[in-house]
């Protein structure tokens, strides 16, 4: 009782001293309120330690026979060390699942970081735009203003960007000459003649909007995903084929372009099919900019919108961090499982100390006696740790399966991830070994090394 009621209060010390740190790495407001909250779970885990703790050692100890005991000869049962063993194995099984989860977690942060999205959005500066009368002209003198500056490469306009939600959403969208029943859905994109250069979209078959081709307006651009929803078959037959927008008042748009899929959202997301419309405003300004002095660019432009927008707020955000935010849950997931990784590990690593102890303090005389016979100390090493070796082992055995169906289930929540291999489940139960190995070889080598005199004494 004394020992849980001391770890509880220990417990509960270390809690109010990290939880600053944890509600940070979390991102949640996590907050301990034990008079008001918890105080029945806590009394009750306090009282399941007290008992798991104490009535087990006390029923094998009641067990012995007084006058054996008096003697001395007292023979251990072996389920006894069959329990110790089995919590050592579970304790690292445990930590195996934690360790490889986490390392298929951090591969598929890595896979989505680093794919390729089919457009590009690094130093990309994104600027929402005023919605104010007159905004074609004060586009057009604000985007003269940018472009003499040698820091900005482009500009384009839209009405949403990479990592936002689509514009507008339809259904009913068919070929013209098809049945009502063949109509499906798409999203919409308004954009500018700009917008596929900035973004280094890949045209697949025909052309860009142009400000040349006064038919522009009642023009379209799919993306693949669209012409197969719509059944046009090659991007190269989709090409002028007229498209009725069903669920926009029947309008007619003919396709002049088709680009390649890019990932407008997240790889959780699959690509939607997309029509593109063309307009000359929108509600975000995409400026590709040089980021050698990102803060003297910075300056640059905002002097520049104050110059045109006068009574407008300047508000930007860098492309990239918008995009990946999308992923701060898996980041976060991440992290917090590095951090339960490295608590498992430190508790199994303490009862594998703890069951070394028992073991080599009960072959101590046996370590003597091999030693006078003349065992070495690699002989004496290989004995006591070949035992722990088969339970990490075995530990593993139990591990790789659990883990493997966990993180299974969790990749199937995006539509683009990684293949589980075999190398994360290695790793950890290498990192476990050796971890074990260095936690177990310490005890035995100072039991190795004692002076066989000492221990054979009194025989």
């Amino acid at each position: 009782m004394l020992l849980n009621i001391l770890a509880f209060i220990l417990a509960i010390t270390l809690v109010e001293l990290v939880s600053p740190y944890f509600n940070e790495l979390t991102g949640k407001p996590l907050t301990l309120n034990l008079l008001k909250d918890y105080w029945v779970r806590v009394t009750s885990v306090i009282l399941i330690g007290m008992g798991i703790s104490g009535v087990y050692p006390a029923y094998v100890l009641s067990s012995f026979n007084p006058v054996t005991a008096l003697k001395g000869k007292l023979h251990w049962h072996s389920k006894g060390l069959n329990l110790r063993k089995s919590l050592v194995v579970f304790q690292f099984a445990v930590s195996i699942i934690i360790i490889a989860t986490t390392l298929i977690v951090y591969n598929q942060l890595d896979y989505m970081f680093n794919a390729d999205l089919g457009m590009n959005t690094d130093q990309t500066l994104v600027i929402k735009t005023p919605q104010i009368e007159g905004f074609d002209s004060y586009k057009s003198r604000f985007k003269n203003s940018l472009l003499s500056l040698l820091a900005i490469k482009d500009m384009a306009t839209s009405s949403t960007v990479p990592g936002r939600d689509y514009s507008n959403a339809a259904s009913g969208i068919r070929p013209l000459h098809s049945q009502p029943e063949d109509g499906t859905q798409c999203f919409f994109i308004d954009i500018d003649e700009e917008y596929f250069d900035l973004y280094q979209i890949r045209f697949l078959a025909g052309r860009n909007f142009s400000k040349e081709f006064g038919t522009d307006d009642e023009s379209v651009i799919l993306n693949e995903e669209a012409v197969k929803a719509l059944g046009l078959g090659e991007p190269e037959d989709a090409l002028n084929q007229q498209i009725l927008l069903g669920g926009l008042g029947g309008q007619i748009r003919n396709t002049i372009g088709i680009i390649r899929d890019y990932h407008h959202k997240s790889l959780k997301s699959t690509i939607q099919p997309v029509i593109f419309h063309y307009t000359n405003r929108g509600r975000y300004f995409s400026l590709k900019i040089d980021s050698r002095n990102i803060q003297q660019t910075l300056a640059q432009i905002k002097r520049a919108w104050q110059e045109v927008f006068t009574a407008q707020s300047f508000d930007y955000f860098f492309l990239d961090e918008i995009f990946n935010a999308q992923y701060e849950t898996e980041q976060q997931f991440g992290k917090v499982f590095a951090l339960f990784a490295f608590l498992a590990i430190s508790v199994s690593c303490l009862g594998l100390f703890g069951l070394i102890s028992y073991t080599t303090s009960r072959r101590t005389k046996e370590i003597g006696i091999r030693k006078v016979v003349g065992a070495t100390l690699p002989n004496i090493l290989t004995m006591l740790t070949k035992d722990f070796t088969k339970w990490i082992l075995t530990a593993n055995i139990l591990a790789w399966p659990i883990a493997s169906f966990a993180m299974s289930r969790w990749l199937q929540n995006f539509s683009y991830r990684i293949d589980i291999t075999v190398w994360p489940f290695v790793l950890a139960g290498l990192v476990t070994l050796v971890i074990g190995l260095l936690t177990v070889s310490w005890h035995v080598i100072q039991a190795a090394t004692m002076n066989p005199t000492e221990t054979l004494r009194y025989e």
